[in-house]
């Protein structure tokens, strides 16, 4: 099993071979920022599906940063008694929940999935989502799990 910093690395070789052929083919103009951004993302999704994987990286990140906004929003909801605060609390709190029931390389280790996620970038900018679902499948490869279409 591969770990975390192998995905990061298959992706971007990946994303190098990418950025060339949009650069040489001149198929998306992307400005230094948006290739940055472009870049980050699809390292954040090389290792997103491994969210299902209790000791992963992403999983420990998503989990801290979900308990730090619940606490956030319980918190904003006592200064400012907005009931879509304690809503928003509970939709995150139970998506935690969800995480504890997933299995290992199941939906998440799809390319479906890799579309689903990846797809809404492409609402700010198409390379947002390109370079996402390239980290995300890059991800898939490495498993050898790239041609699990569901």
């Amino acid at each position: 099993m591969s770990g975390y910093k192998f995905h990061v690395i298959a992706y971007l070789l990946a994303a190098c071979v990418l950025t060339y052929a949009l650069n040489e083919y001149r198929m998306i103009a992307l400005s230094p920022g948006s290739l940055i951004l472009s870049l980050l993302l699809g390292g954040i999704y090389s290792l997103l599906p491994d969210i299902d994987m209790p000791s992963s990286v992403m999983r420990r990140m998503v989990e801290r940063g979900a308990l730090a906004l619940v606490l956030f929003l319980i918190i904003a909801y006592v200064f400012f008694t907005v009931m879509l605060l304690i809503y928003a609390a509970i939709a995150v709190t139970f998506l935690l929940l969800i995480l504890w029931y997933l299995k290992h390389r199941g939906f998440f280790h799809t390319l479906l999935a890799g579309l689903l996620l990846s797809a809404p970038l492409a609402l700010f900018d198409y390379s947002y989502a390109l370079y996402a679902f390239l980290g995300y499948s890059a991800h898939l490869f490495v498993d050898g799990k790239i041609f699990s279409l569901f």
